[in-house]
């Protein structure tokens, strides 16, 4: 056995030795950048080729793209180096993309944007994660919501809002109104400006959605609705980040009863702070709007390069990470198990979900909200 495997390591020092010897010109001189480099591609397979790219993402798969193990993948069995900046989806819609190699924004109202906007550039696109709306909330606001039949929770403990909290939100009612005595005021629930962020754009969709019951052919009656909901995105000043807006409803606690944002968040902040979120876990809650929307994650690719990162980002062992680590489920479908990721009452599957309204009706809620700005 000892033989056979010293037999090996010649073998290899031979493979090595030849390797540098080809390299070399015949006055002794390396003919190349790194004869040892390549002495190693001939023994164990050529190198995968590396290239940077970049783009806009999303901030709130900063993390995701951060995470070391990530990294790794990406640029050693995929050779990417992803270099990105921070940038509301809906924003993307409306930038200069044209030295970018690929948009990462997080619904289709933004990758429709992106697409009639770099029309003809376009390579490739694909949803490779999803995360659906919900609401992040404290242990005292759901029960007031529970005891006000507005709120409920399964056999496993997964807690579901119906469509009456948004309605009463829209209709101006105080949360006296609906029997809860714990909140003063009216009904508001924070979340992202909609003319920048995804999240706020799809919580549009969802309030418009819901009002209409997915029917816009009718312009007068989606004129009316855009007026109902509109009064729920004039509330003072609005983060333009999902990111920024998780964070204030960290800092602040109980002042900010209820936030709209991506399930996605809170898993990858208690994973990524366990000391914080062990101070704030018997008391903060996750809720489900009943229905919700799919916070779609797609990659519009606009190189070739770019299209490496559809690729990428499919690999089962990124996937797997980007829900154990950040939340993130399969853009290709499939159940999770909510076990391990450090957050009570993560629902396995997502059984109740709306169609978001077409992007011309999104586009005119958009114009009507920038109307009201401007008066």
């Amino acid at each position: 056995m000892g033989q056979k495997l010293m037999g090996v390591g010649i073998l290899l020092l031979a493979l090595l030795g030849l390797g540098v010897w080809k390299m070399m010109a015949s006055d002794g001189s390396p003919s190349g950048p790194s004869t040892l480099q390549s002495a190693k591609e001939q023994i164990l397979g050529k190198a995968v080729e590396q290239v940077q790219i970049q783009g806009p993402i999303g901030g709130e798969k900063a993390g995701l793209l951060e995470n070391p193990r990530v990294k790794e993948i990406l640029k050693d069995k995929y050779g990417l180096t992803v270099v990105w900046k921070k940038m509301g989806s809906v924003e993307m819609g409306a930038a200069d993309l044209s030295a970018a190699d690929f948009a990462f924004p997080s619904n289709d109202f933004a990758v429709d944007l992106i697409k009639r906007r770099n029309a003809g550039r376009v390579v490739k696109e694909e949803t490779v994660f999803n995360s659906p709306i919900v609401y992040f909330t404290w242990d005292t606001v759901l029960a007031a919501l529970e005891r006000g039949g507005i709120s409920k929770a399964d056999a496993s403990g997964v807690h579901y809002v119906s469509p009456a909290l948004i309605e009463a939100a829209k209709d101006r009612k105080k949360w006296s109104d609906l029997g809860i005595s714990e909140l003063f005021g009216p009904v508001a629930i924070a979340t992202t400006d909609p003319e920048k962020s995804s999240s706020g754009n799809l919580f549009a969709g969802l309030a418009l959605a819901l009002g209409a019951e997915g029917d816009f052919a009718d312009a007068a009656k989606t004129r009316a609705e855009f007026d109902r909901v509109a009064p729920l995105f004039r509330q003072g000043y609005m983060e333009d980040s999902s990111k920024d807006i998780f964070s204030q409803w960290i800092r602040m606690r109980e002042a900010m009863p209820i936030v709209a944002g991506y399930e996605a968040q809170i898993i990858e902040f208690a994973r990524a702070n366990p000391e914080i979120w062990k101070k704030i876990a018997a008391k903060a809650r996750v809720a489900y709007p009943k229905p919700t929307l799919w916070s779609s994650h797609a990659v519009v690719a606009f190189t070739k390069s770019g299209a490496r990162l559809i690729e990428a980002l499919s690999d089962p062992e990124i996937q797997r990470i980007a829900w154990e680590e950040h939340g993130f489920r399969s853009g290709f479908g499939g159940d999770v198990s909510a076990k391990g990721v450090g957050v009570q009452g993560i629902a396995p599957s997502v059984p109740s979900v709306a169609q978001m309204p077409p992007a011309d009706v999104m586009e005119s809620f958009l114009s009507h909200l920038e109307s009201l700005s401007s008066r």
